[in-house]
């Protein structure tokens, strides 16, 4: 099961090659684990991990990495890779999350990161916009 899984892994890293490369395979995996778990207790039944795969690609990566093509986020991290700016918008949301106890949307989360952790101009340009969760 273990190398099919990685083969799932795979095909999420031929289709989402813009961002990620073979490279991010263990931590995709683990993310998609992550999310397994999740929908798993949510849903009340075990889902495979080919459609744990499917629903982390529409509800976890399409939400944050279309935050992550807009302006104050390319401005607050344009020295980062596209990957790794990628996963820590992800523990940051899961972060809210937790802290909050309840679910935060991506951009927010994003918003936030940008507002906290960016570049100087991204910090300035993100307290012009910033909504609340």
């Amino acid at each position: 099961m273990d190398k099919e899984k990685k083969l799932i892994v795979a095909n999420v890293i031929d289709t989402l090659n813009e961002t990620f490369s073979g490279a991010d395979l263990n931590t995709l995996l683990n993310q998609i684990e992550g999310h397994k778990y999740f929908l798993d207790k949510q849903l009340n039944i075990s889902v495979t991990f080919e459609q744990a795969a499917f629903s982390w690609m529409e509800n976890v990566y399409k939400p944050i990495a279309l935050e992550m093509d807009n302006f104050l986020t390319i401005v607050s991290f344009s020295n980062k890779e596209k990957n790794q700016l990628f996963f820590e918008l992800c523990d940051h949301q899961l972060l809210l999350s937790i802290n909050s106890n309840k679910t935060i949307e991506a951009h927010y989360a994003v918003q936030n990161y940008c507002i906290q952790y960016g570049s100087s101009i991204g910090k300035f340009f993100s307290h012009f916009v910033k909504k609340t969760a």
